[in-house]
């Protein structure tokens, strides 16, 4: 057992009581879910990484978000304390810190979150505790400071991780296209449902379907061969992403990484390609009648042509947003809750405006210039270590085209600013620290 100290066990037992109090009200299922989580981590700590995927993601959104939140909440407070324990029980080392390659940035987030909660005060009036509420669900991005240490230590594999993130995404995308196909008959999913042309489409589970897709094509690129199930998984996802999801600002950027790594292939894999051209004549032929793919096209070039549609409302949020920000330019408005007047009105919702609709730039409204700053050095940094890798022979392709796909995607949607994604990139950074450790540690051999 990796974990079974009962001073941990104490403290973990603890954290339902925890949330139970600060909570305005019980979710039983939350409640129920968490503990039986909680009960199997400690014979294997992966079930943390199992349950906060699952709770980023409303657990397949078979459950609603108030239940969603509170598990969030249950798993990052259980996170954090076993992150205690190893700091008290001394095994965090320096040497650990040393190789955790991204601290200082991942840090320099945690303090500009304490900063917009602090600001929504100063500017607002927002009091304090409705800050701290609307920005709970960021204390999942100390799940990196534990999978970077597990890792490191050899107290988890990176093949476990992937096989977890591989597993999870092709459930996800099974249910999801299940509802896409029953969408007339039958709605079972709390997601908001999309309609273009006639077909429904909705994408919030997508975030982890497309990390998964990344993962499990490494594992192609790895093996030369593909399994039947592998074939399955990566198969379901792309049909998920690119029919069900049908987002330009998700698939296009997504087409570019993967096309990117296909091109970094010396010998190209004819699998892969294959499944690249399935998966790209899928979304091409999905229209019942006609082509979707021209109808999209020509949608969005009449809304860009007439400032109209869509792209016309995203103009009008911008507009309003970029209005805003000007009383603060350099940190931003902070986290703001609607549940505070003045802070109702600043983020338009009597427009119903929502900054997830606007990508970096509803980052840049709470966190201002230095959020978006602390992003690109993010992703820089992530680029840099792949670089470093690459030379050192080490052909990391999935955390290749992740990167790539973050450098294109976050300026459309709010990658850095939702939780099923942000966990990703803690998966994604914790996995770049391993990897690079043990390619030091091989050339010191």
């Amino acid at each position: 057992m990796l974990i079974n100290h009962r001073s941990l066990i104490t403290l973990a037992v603890l954290i339902g009581v925890m949330i139970s109090i600060i909570s305005v009200k019980l979710n039983f299922i939350a409640v129920i879910i968490a503990a039986l989580f909680i009960s199997l981590v400690f014979f294997k700590v992966e079930f943390i990484l199992i349950g906060l995927i699952l709770s980023v993601n409303n657990v397949f959104f078979l459950i609603t978000n108030s239940n969603s939140e509170s598990l969030i909440l249950i798993f990052s407070f259980l996170t954090i304390l076993i992150l205690i324990f190893y700091l008290i029980s001394g095994r965090l080392r320096e040497t650990v810190f040393i190789n955790m390659k991204f601290k200082y940035l991942w840090s320099i987030f945690i303090l500009l979150i304490v900063i917009g909660i602090l600001n929504s005060y100063f500017l607002f009036q927002q009091p304090i505790w409705l800050g701290i509420k609307a920005a709970k669900w960021y204390l999942i991005i100390v799940i990196y400071f534990l999978l970077s240490y597990l890792l490191i230590n050899n107290l988890i594999s990176v093949r476990k991780i992937v096989n977890i993130v591989i597993s999870i995404g092709f459930i996800a995308s099974i249910i999801y296209i299940i509802q896409f196909f029953l969408y007339d008959k039958y709605q079972f999913l709390n997601v908001n449902f999309l309609e273009r042309f006639g077909e429904v489409r909705f994408y919030q589970g997508v975030n982890i379907v497309i990390f998964s897709l990344v993962l499990g094509i490494q594992r192609v690129l790895e093996k030369g061969k593909v399994s039947i199930m592998l074939a399955v998984a990566c198969s379901v996802n792309f049909f998920y992403i690119l029919v069900v999801a049908n987002s330009r600002s998700l698939t296009i950027p997504l087409l570019i990484a993967l096309l990117y790594i296909l091109f970094l292939q010396k010998k190209f894999n004819k699998t892969i390609i294959i499944y690249a051209l399935l998966g790209f004549s899928i979304y091409l032929f999905n229209s019942k009648d006609s082509n979707l793919f021209i109808k999209t096209f020509s949608l969005l070039i009449n809304d860009i042509s007439n400032n109209d549609g869509t792209f016309g409302f995203r103009i009008k949020e911008i507009n309003y947003y970029l209005s805003e920000i000007s009383r603060n330019f350099v940190l931003g408005m902070g986290i703001l809750s609607e549940s505070h007047s003045p802070s109702y009105f600043a983020l338009g919702k009597q427009f119903n405006y929502y900054l997830s609709d606007i990508g970096m730039i509803g980052f840049f409204f709470k966190f201002g210039i230095i959020g978006v700053l602390l992003v690109c050095a993010i992703v820089l940094s992530m680029i840099k270590k792949n670089l470093y890798l690459w030379q050192k022979k080490v052909y990391r392709f999935d955390l290749i085209a992740y990167v790539i796909y973050l450098l294109f995607a976050m300026w459309f949607v709010p990658l850095f600013d939702n939780a099923s994604s942000l966990l990703c990139i803690c998966i994604a950074l914790a996995l770049i620290d391993y990897e690079i450790f043990k390619t030091q540690l091989r050339s010191l051999r």
